[in-house]
């Protein structure tokens, strides 16, 4: 029996199969959303967003789960660049 903690664990390590960058640079494309090329991407920014949620950690923690070396205040700004437009579409 699989339990949800293994399926948790399972979504995280393919979560950027489920949610691919492809997927969500073209939203942003379509939404006309424009972005610098840099590590906190749309992409790694959503991805990290989910990251954040299913692991249940505070922006802090979330640099050593997801292994990056970026601050909160970075993951914070990244997050608020985001056009809600794009989380919307998502969540779709």
């Amino acid at each position: 029996m699989v339990t949800i903690s293994q399926s948790l664990a399972h979504v995280k390590a393919h979560l950027s199969e489920l949610l691919p960058e492809a997927t969500i640079f073209q939203l942003c494309r379509d939404l006309g959303h424009r972005w610098r090329n840099r590590l906190l991407n749309p992409a790694v920014t959503v991805q990290l967003f989910l990251l954040q949620l299913l692991a249940q950690v505070a922006l802090d923690g979330l640099r050593h789960v997801a292994r990056l070396s970026v601050t909160a205040q970075a993951l914070c700004k990244a997050k608020q660049r985001l056009p809600l437009q794009l989380l919307m579409a998502l969540v779709e």
